[in-house]
């Protein structure tokens, strides 16, 4: 769908005070804001975009080679959280179970943690992605949601069945984002740092390992290399 005027006007405000733009950043910033199927949805994504300026300053889409998605990368999702980063889809498709066809989440948020592992095929080691959460956040509008008792059962099945297939459920309404705008991304920012937490303790064990990176980047990589060339490569 367009991107509502007003936030483009905000995004394209952004551009221009950015002082030169070569790998057009924006520009593939306002196309994945074309990804949302609402303009709640539009609203929710450029709240959580801004509400830090580092988060903003950090982001880039690409193509996430592992799920075949478009996807927006956080690399550094808040001053507290360098060392983990936050990979976003939006209209997520989650293959239904007993059936054929597909859920589509309204966004995706994946908490990454990067690591170097032997590769017989490189003797630098292999980036991959260590996935500690997995967050479904569903944006609902008044005039989709909820309007009646059937409606309602079907959000919830659907909620329990993401539930069941090892994904945390966010659900907002409306007003909740149009009211409450700082909670709502707030809430979804302290889950992401509670994991993070945890991680950093050793106290919970990766969900996934996945091939890192978004169009894999090869200056994260070169980081990455640096980082495990002092100390022997993660076993698995």
């Amino acid at each position: 769908m367009d991107i509502e005027p007003n936030i483009l006007d905000a995004l394209q405000q952004h551009e221009a005070d950015e002082a030169f733009d070569v790998n057009l950043r924006f520009k593939q910033l306002r196309n994945f804001f074309c990804r949302c199927e609402s303009p709640l949805e539009q609203l929710f994504l450029y709240y959580l975009i801004t509400r830090a300026p580092l988060r903003l300053l950090e982001c880039r889409t690409g193509y996430c080679i592992e799920t075949r998605q478009p996807a927006l990368l956080f690399d550094k999702w808040s001053h507290d959280c360098e060392d983990f980063r936050v990979k976003m889809f939006a209209q997520y498709p989650i293959p239904k179970a007993s059936e054929s066809g597909e859920y589509r989440a309204d966004f995706l948020l994946e908490l990454l943690h990067d690591i170097i592992v032997p590769d017989d095929e490189n003797p630098r080691g292999k980036w991959m992605s260590e996935v500690y959460a997995r967050l479904v956040i569903e944006v609902d509008g008044h005039e989709f949601h909820e309007r009646t008792k059937a409606q309602a059962r079907r959000d919830k099945s659907r909620d329990r069945y993401f539930i069941g297939q090892g994904y945390t459920v966010f659900r907002f309404t409306g007003t909740e984002v149009f009211c409450r705008t700082d909670y709502v991304i707030d809430e979804v920012g302290r889950y992401l740092e509670n994991v993070m937490a945890k991680a950093r303790e050793h106290k919970i064990s990766p969900l996934a390992l996945v091939r890192g990176g978004v169009m894999m980047d090869s200056r994260r990589y070169d980081q990455l290399i640096k980082r495990y060339s002092q100390r022997p490569l993660r076993m698995f």
